[in-house]
């Protein structure tokens, strides 16, 4: 499903607007605790570690110069989507969904440091560069 490129694209920037959407109608509800709020920003997270950690190369040629480009991707529709809502909403931009994301992508990431060696550090500095 996530071979297309447009398709894979709109996929990630839905996931993205939904789970902060999700955080932002959760803090506004009295019976709301942070664990809710944040459990689909986690939960994209630890979707995006895991399709990163399996993805291929269609070609079989480089598997972890496909993991790195899928992951870079992914980091800059997360980054549009950022630039989109601060830009929408002005003075009442929440920025602690999206900080939630990419700690929990630092953290999910350390989780699959060993099976991911050969390109954590490139992974990292692409984390270090998408915002």
């Amino acid at each position: 499903m996530l071979k297309g490129e447009e398709i894979s694209s709109m996929f990630f920037r839905v996931c993205t607007e939904m789970s902060v959407d999700h955080y932002l109608k959760q803090k506004t509800s009295a019976q709301a605790t942070p664990v809710i709020a944040y459990q689909a920003i986690d939960a994209f997270s630890k979707l995006i570690v895991l399709l990163v950690k399996y993805h291929s190369d269609p070609e079989g040629v480089n598997n972890n110069v496909a993991k790195i480009n899928y992951l870079t991707k992914i980091l800059s529709i997360i980054v549009l989507v950022l630039a989109q809502a601060h830009e929408q909403r002005r003075q009442q931009f929440n920025q602690k969904p999206f900080f939630r994301l990419f700690s929990s992508l630092l953290n999910d990431l350390n989780s699959y440091e060993q099976q991911l060696q050969p390109i954590y550090f490139q992974i990292l500095t692409n984390l270090r560069y998408s915002h």
